[in-house]
């Protein structure tokens, strides 16, 4: 059982400890709790901001480095779109002349850098038209190349998108005939685009020797000359030749046509102006003729047709000046004669 205190003790206690509580230096006002409060209310209310900020950064950060990570290191936009606005290789043949046959298609865009491309030309006398087309802030520059000595520039192409014939003029041609290898050259600009298509030019022309000078000549081949003869035409005679004299005229024969009633004759020459003539093996004198034939590399035709002023006539004779180089086929055509008369003389 506990004793109950002395209200007398419980008392004086009390007196006791509220003096000695009193005598403490200690004062709590309400004005100094609530500005504590709010001190403490401001300090976690700036601690929260910050760390939300700082949360911010990271995703900003973060999420820049990972856009950088997952960008495409090309171009926005695929080569093809810079050549879809250009000319397509149809169109580039549509563009050639002669009919001669596709050598090469090229195209390219170039980045930021102007850009040389060299691509190898088949061995010939490279009478090829160059059809090109480009788009951009240009131009294009156009070469050939051998493989040594400085590039012969075939032309500037201005990149207005339409359609531009180029071709070799025979600058320099000794070089170039004479080159194991010749390259073509195209220096593109930044930014542009082109398409080209290279054509032979029809006129079935490569390079030869003849006889023993070092020059070369740039004239159709015999296969060529084979290739454009008439239906049902019949070869009499061939030849070929090189007049290495320093100056005069030299002649050449081909024998063989006393048989034919009516004759064609592919020739072609490179240098000074040819005259074929037609005459009987037994006058010096022409029976038909002479007739004039331009030198310039390109295929020329002669038809004729035999009549009775014309009955003796066996051989085509060639006048051919100093330096001039020619080659010739003649055809028996008499199954399928030329609907004209025989030249110098009226129809029998």
């Amino acid at each position: 059982m506990v004793d109950e205190l002395d209200p007398r003790l419980e008392a004086a206690l009390r007196t006791v400890l509220r003096d000695e509580a009193n005598a403490i230096p200690f004062t709590l006002q309400a004005a100094a709790l609530n500005r504590v409060r709010s001190e403490r209310f401001r300090t976690r209310r700036l601690q929260r901001w910050s760390a939300a900020a700082a949360a911010l950064a990271v995703i900003v950060v973060g999420g820049g480095a990972l856009a950088m990570a997952l960008r495409p290191s090309g171009p926005a936009s695929p080569p093809g779109d810079s050549l879809s606005g250009l000319p397509s290789f149809d169109r580039l043949a549509e563009a050639a002349t002669g009919g001669g046959t596709t050598i090469l298609r090229l195209e390219d865009v170039v980045g930021s850098q102007a850009h040389q491309g060299q691509y190898g030309l088949p061995s010939s006398a490279y009478a090829f038209q160059y059809l090109v087309a480009c788009s951009g802030s240009g131009p294009l520059i156009v070469s050939l190349a051998a493989e040594s000595g400085p590039a012969i520039k075939l032309g500037t192409v201005t990149c207005d998108g339409g359609v531009w014939r180029l071709e070799w003029d025979g600058t320099d041609e000794q070089t170039i005939l004479s080159a194991t290898s010749v390259s073509l050259v195209v220096q593109g600009q930044p930014g542009s685009a082109w398409r080209m298509l290279v054509a032979d030019d029809g006129s079935g022309r490569i390079v030869q020797h003849f006889g023993a000078s070092p020059s070369l000549f740039r004239l159709p081949s015999m296969d060529y000359l084979v290739q454009q003869r008439s239906a049902g035409a019949t070869e009499l005679a061939r030849g070929s030749g090189l007049n290495e004299a320093a100056s005069g005229t030299s002649v050449s024969t081909l024998r063989g046509v006393e048989t034919a009633s009516a004759i064609e004759i592919f020739l072609a020459c490179v240098g000074s102006q040819v005259e074929v003539s037609l005459i009987s093996a037994s006058s010096a004198t022409a029976a038909s003729g002479p007739t004039p034939i331009t030198c310039d590399g390109t295929r020329q035709g002669i038809l004729w047709t035999r009549s009775d002023a014309t009955h003796n006539v066996s051989e085509v004779r060639l006048d051919v000046p100093a330096g001039t180089a020619w080659e010739a086929i003649v055809w028996d055509i008499s199954a399928n004669p030329p609907p004209i008369p025989p030249q110098g003389t009226t129809s029998p």
